[in-house]
């Protein structure tokens, strides 16, 4: 098991959300393609693609890209 599947549980994702003021979903779909990445042994660079746009997005929401 990984870090994301220990210390990002519900509760942590639901204080995030309300922190940042981002989509609870959002942050979910961010934590699963962690947890994918962490129990697969090859990643596709969709993928990696896919966690990018969703880890820049996330930045862009909240107001912290670029500090």
């Amino acid at each position: 098991m990984g870090y994301v599947q220990n210390e990002l549980n519900n509760d942590v994702i639901k204080q995030l959300s309300e922190k940042s003021n981002y989509d609870e979903r959002e942050l979910n779909k961010i934590k699963t393609i962690i947890f994918n990445i962490e129990n697969s042994t090859s990643i596709k660079k969709e993928i990696l693609l896919e966690l990018n746009n969703l880890l820049e997005n996330f930045y862009l929401k909240t107001g912290v890209y670029g500090k």
